[in-house]
């Protein structure tokens, strides 16, 4: 059942899917421009999920940020792709994938400037070769929350 499906049957009353449920999201979108690529997202109820794309590829996911940035380079996969989630506490995990490729992470950071580090050294990473992978920036000048 697509996202739109379970929002209009929990509309006319129907019942919310809840945790333990499976629950599948349709994710339309394009692959490699040919515009015609839908991919499956299952929730299993516990914070994991997994995908499977129309090719029948399925990936496991620790993370919903995974599943997001793992689907973001299948169906897009020109460029980088990056997702934070803020845990209300201050900390902040992120996730990414470059260049069409697997999804990285999780990785914690305890503020925003230490996002703000692995961020644009992820962005800026071909600039950055040799000094010590994501965080090795400083931040303050060219930080992209300025």
């Amino acid at each position: 059942m697509s996202i739109a499906d379970t929002m209009a049957d929990m509309a006319r009353g129907g019942k919310k899917p809840g945790i333990g449920e499976e629950t599948e999201r349709q994710m339309g979108g394009k692959s490699n421009g040919d515009g015609g690529e839908h991919s499956k997202l299952f929730d299993h109820g516990d914070g994991t999920f997994h995908s499977v794309t129309s090719d029948g590829e399925r990936t496991e996911h620790p993370r919903i940020g995974h599943a997001v940035v793992h689907l973001a380079a299948h169906h897009e996969p020109e460029g980088k792709h990056f997702h934070v989630h803020q845990d209300g506490g201050g900390g902040h995990t992120s996730h990414q994938a470059a260049e069409g490729g697997k999804a990285e992470g999780p990785h914690d950071h305890e503020n925003i400037e230490a996002l703000d580090q692995h961020m644009h050294q992820f962005l800026q990473e071909e600039e950055h070769e040799g000094e010590g992978g994501y965080g090795a920036h400083g931040g303050g000048e060219g930080s992209i929350f300025e």
